[in-house]
């Protein structure tokens, strides 16, 4: 991050594939502003490749939509899966609460956040207000309160990665 700060990059946003403790340690050890995505359906993969038509075309298959959800065997979790003109993007189906992170990321000195826009607006409103509220609750007296009313109204306590170490390792197939 230093090394962008100078180069003349003031902000950055930073991974969702990392905890709240790493971003703390980048927002303490560098001079960049960090931006940490909370709210929404956070973006697994990114191909330039049109890999849902590719699949059609090669299985000489009729391709009805752009859109499908696919589900992965080990943990059953769904995702979107959705080609457009610049390729072909995969989404997480559940949608990230980052309530809890946004106190303990505030507390460090965190100070910007993004939410993304993918619920209806009437429910998107109420999703702001909440984070609005975490946001003035300099004490965090109200955090438990706020963290239980946002699960509940977005039906979701998926957390990604914010508490929970990305440990990639090779199977092998039987």
């Amino acid at each position: 991050c230093n090394y962008y700060y100078n180069e003349g990059v003031k902000y950055a946003t930073l991974s969702l594939e990392i905890t709240v403790e790493e971003m703390c340690e980048i927002y303490k050890n560098s001079k960049i502003i960090p931006i940490v995505y909370v709210f929404g359906r956070n973006i697994v993969a990114h191909s330039k490749r049109h890999l849902l038509s590719n699949y059609f075309k090669h299985f000489h298959l009729p391709q009805e939509k752009n859109e499908y959800v696919i589900t992965e065997t080990v943990t059953d979790r769904k995702y979107f899966v959705k080609d457009e003109k610049l390729g072909t993007t995969i989404v997480n189906n559940e949608l990230l609460n980052g309530i809890r992170a946004l106190y303990d990321l505030k507390s460090c000195g965190i100070e910007y956040f993004i939410l993304d826009e993918v619920v209806d607006d009437d429910l998107f409103v109420k999703v702001i207000d909440c984070y609005l509220q975490a946001l003035e609750d300099k004490s965090g007296e109200n955090k438990e309160k706020n963290v239980q009313f946002l699960e509940k109204l977005i039906n979701s306590n998926y957390e990604g990665f914010f508490y929970k170490k990305t440990i990639y390792k090779v199977k092998k197939n039987g």
